[in-house]
């Protein structure tokens, strides 16, 4: 059982902030999240979006509690760059399923309105989430109950590793946005996700256990509590390198295929290569902004006649 988030560094200004999209369509605090759960029969995979409100805008005093949003571009412009935003997301995971948690009855209105009427415009099923991290955690049903509908609509991939089939294949996304996309919608992730699991075992005859539901609390918690950790490091370094803190250390990517095809070549490398010894001969000069006096035939064409 485990949570994979991918970080998107594609929008211009950095992958952080109290912002929204840039001129081609790419959001702040962008991350595609994906649960994995697997076992000797089945292997299930479900992934999520979460990011902030795809029009162009800005937070002044974001320090304060009287945040106040501002729209730095025209309504065209907004429209232009939240169909590339869809577009995108559209070609890559199939129907868009829209969650806007931000709050309806504060500063967050406005965003809220014109968020919904573009949205909508586009025909973008859309569910207005205003619940707040105390319900998320101690009421979850209350989420649930609203999203039932679109969860059965969008599926799960689901693979049956005995009979090499798949049994279930996730059709959409949820994309989902508060004011600022890190810590709640990382909450609402994880009771899409817990709902997920258990309609997909019961579709195929199977009951998520106590054990498993705690597991895969417990993978969301630190998965959400380690992307607060970079946001809040790139936040500090802001105005250093748009990146800088995302990652201390190296990662090495895995690509299952990439590695099937290379092992398969190794075991016939005798049937389209051969060896052979060669000698290489190699050499270094610095001439630090000076002509040489030394002639250097002999170093620029090695005359041993064995090489």
């Amino acid at each position: 059982v485990t949570v994979i988030s991918r970080i998107s560094c594609a929008k211009s200004t950095g992958p952080f902030g109290l912002t929204g999209v840039d001129e081609d369509g790419f959001a702040s605090n962008y991350i595609e999240s994906e649960f994995l759960l697997y076992n000797k029969n089945h292997f299930l995979a479900y992934t999520q979006i979460r990011g902030n409100v795809p029009l162009f805008f800005e937070v002044e005093n974001a320090l304060l509690s009287n945040k106040k949003v501002v729209f730095t571009k025209n309504d065209e412009m907004n429209e232009v760059a939240l169909d590339k935003h869809m577009e995108s997301m559209m070609l890559k995971h199939g129907n868009v399923y829209v969650i806007n948690a931000l709050n309806n009855k504060t500063n967050e209105e406005a965003l809220s309105n014109k968020y919904k009427q573009l949205v909508s415009k586009r025909g973008i099923p859309m569910f207005n989430i205003d619940i707040s991290r105390d319900s998320l955690k101690n009421s979850p049903h209350k989420l649930s109950y609203q999203l039932k509908d679109a969860i059965l609509e969008i599926g799960a991939l689901c693979y049956d590793i005995k009979k090499k089939v798949y049994v279930g294949k996730q059709l959409g996304i949820f994309r989902i946005n508060t004011l600022n996309s890190i810590e709640k919608p990382g909450l609402i992730e994880k009771v899409i996700s817990r709902d997920v699991i258990e309609l997909s075992l019961k579709e195929i005859g199977k009951v998520a256990s106590n054990d498993l539901i705690l597991k895969h609390d417990l993978v969301w918690d630190e998965n959400n509590a380690a992307l607060l950790t970079v946001y809040e490091k790139s936040s500090r370094r802001h105005g250093k390198k748009a990146f800088e803190g995302i990652s201390n250390t190296s990662v090495t990517l895995h690509d299952p295929i990439h590695d099937y095809i290379s092992m398969e070549l190794g075991k016939r490398r005798g049937e389209y290569s051969s060896n052979s010894e060669i000698s290489i001969f190699t050499g270094s000069f610095n001439v630090n902004a000076e002509m040489s006096e030394q002639d250097i035939n002999s170093w620029i064409f090695p005359t041993d006649e064995s090489n």
